[in-house]
């Protein structure tokens, strides 16, 4: 998937070209503005077709000038003449594309007659507004990008310097060393997790919590509240007083994983700034703080941690990482076929619902 912006309406290859494992595609859109994503080589002789243009609503070959229809279907072989019979085995692949929450989904499995939904739990989906959004790949596993989002109690040990820079009154530390680095010691004091719920609805897991310091988990006042929602296959929706932003995270191979990131402004600056130029500045700069700052700061852990792929059983999981059990579990399920318990009702839109309440899980953790 990739940002809707992204597609345009001239060919191009998307910005990784995930050349590990995928198949090299080419993405535009027609004369009616609908997103096509097809194989990008030209079955002739391999050219790359990113590299050629669109001319009469036709992907074309800049090589021999062979154009493709938004079909895959080819329409033209110039050196034969425009009354030339074309094989129908002339033709490149064209992959289904939906267009959904403002991002381009396509699938790239094997060909079938339907093809799955496309699921959104209400916190990703209500967001309509301002947002800015970022795409990179990471040198690690999918599963473990996936854990290392859905506990955030990692916070003050791995992201100290952030921490002590946004939320002073929430995390204290105490370090010795030269400036950029924290010394020979440190002393983070938010590191409890309290109020702790974990709900599974469906193929979506809600996790809310707070981090405080030990001897103020009794006042709710007190401490760092944080939200996460993480739907399957790989979405991951984060909230807490200071952002807001959700992560779509794809296996490229066993070894590499493409992450599509998005911050969203926040509502309150809505009415002090009409213009939706000056209020995407806010997120777009989050954007970016975030691929320079946290994530590098998460690989030198993450990339380095075994086993490469989480499984259920590997760990010694603590109370705190109800949503990471939750979370192996769910995923064992579906790799294997087995149906989930009845307990695990559907996600209903909207923060209202109603069905399926009753049969929620509800676990508390203190």
């Amino acid at each position: 998937m990739v940002s809707r912006r992204t597609v345009q309406g001239r060919p191009q290859e998307p910005a990784d070209r995930w050349q590990a494992a995928w198949p090299i595609m080419v993405m535009c859109r027609d004369a009616r503005g609908n997103a096509v994503v097809q194989e990008a080589r030209c079955p002739h002789k391999g050219a790359n077709l990113g590299a050629g243009r669109i001319s009469r609503n036709a992907l074309e070959c800049p090589y021999h000038g062979f154009r493709f229809g938004a079909d895959g279907d080819c329409e033209a072989v110039p050196c034969l003449g425009s009354e030339a019979r074309i094989p129908k085995g002339l033709r490149i692949r064209n992959y289904p594309v939906r267009e959904e929450n403002d991002l381009v989904w396509m699938w790239w499995g094997e060909e079938r007659e339907s093809y799955p939904g496309i699921t959104a739990p209400w916190e990703a989906a209500r967001h309509t507004g301002v947002h800015a959004t970022g795409s990179w790949q990471r040198p690690l596993n999918y599963t473990r990008y996936i854990e290392s989002m859905l506990e955030f109690y990692h916070t003050p040990f791995v992201h100290s310097r952030v921490v002590d820079s946004a939320a002073p009154t929430t995390c204290s530390t105490a370090r010795r060393g030269g400036f950029g680095g924290t010394g020979g010691s440190r002393y983070v004091e938010t590191a409890k997790v309290v109020d702790h719920k974990v709900e599974t609805e469906g193929t979506t897991l809600r996790s809310s919590f707070r981090l405080v310091r030990e001897e103020d988990e009794d006042d709710p006042a007190k401490g760092e509240p944080f939200t996460i929602v993480f739907t399957f296959p790989g979405m991951v929706h984060v909230v807490n007083a200071r952002f807001d932003f959700t992560m779509w995270i794809t296996p490229v191979d066993e070894d590499h994983t493409q992450i599509l990131f998005r911050w969203y402004e926040a509502a309150w600056l809505r009415p002090f700034l009409p213009s939706r130029l000056l209020r995407g500045i806010a997120p777009g700069l989050g954007t970016v703080l975030q691929r320079m700052g946290p994530e590098p700061q998460d690989m030198r852990v993450i990339a380095d941690m075994h086993p490469k792929v989480s499984r259920r059983g590997a760990y010694k999981f603590v109370a705190a990482d109800e949503m990471n059990a939750r979370y192996l579990t769910i995923r064992h399920r579906l790799l294997h076929g087995d149906p989930p318990p009845e307990e695990h009702a559907p996600a209903q839109a909207g923060p209202g619902r109603q069905a399926g309440r009753a049969a929620r899980t509800h676990v508390r953790t203190t």
